[in-house]
């Protein structure tokens, strides 16, 4: 009887520790994130009424302040001081 229980207890405190083992306190590793690449700017054309090149700008990648496509509107910065284009004009991230 004695040796029943005390295999009982034996084996109760075998399959607790075996439990305590699963159950982990240490989160697992978080996924590695990939490195965004750094924005450095813009190359911003503007083109006159009949499609030619009329300037080409380097900004920065705060220098445009506004960018309203659809009125074909942009307020850029450069050479410290703001301007505002109205007409077409492209602009690439490089």
């Amino acid at each position: 009887m004695l040796g029943d229980r005390r295999r009982l207890v034996v084996t109760a405190l075998i399959c607790l520790a075996a439990l305590a083992a699963c159950v982990s306190p240490t989160p697992a590793p978080a996924p590695v994130q990939p490195t965004p690449a750094p924005l450095h700017g813009y190359h911003l054309t503007l083109y006159d009424p009949n499609g030619n090149v009329a300037q080409r700008y380097d900004l920065g990648a705060n220098d445009i302040v506004r960018d309203d496509p659809i009125h074909q509107d942009i307020w850029f910065r450069a050479a410290g001081q703001e301007k505002h284009f109205h007409g077409s004009y492209q602009k690439d991230r490089y």
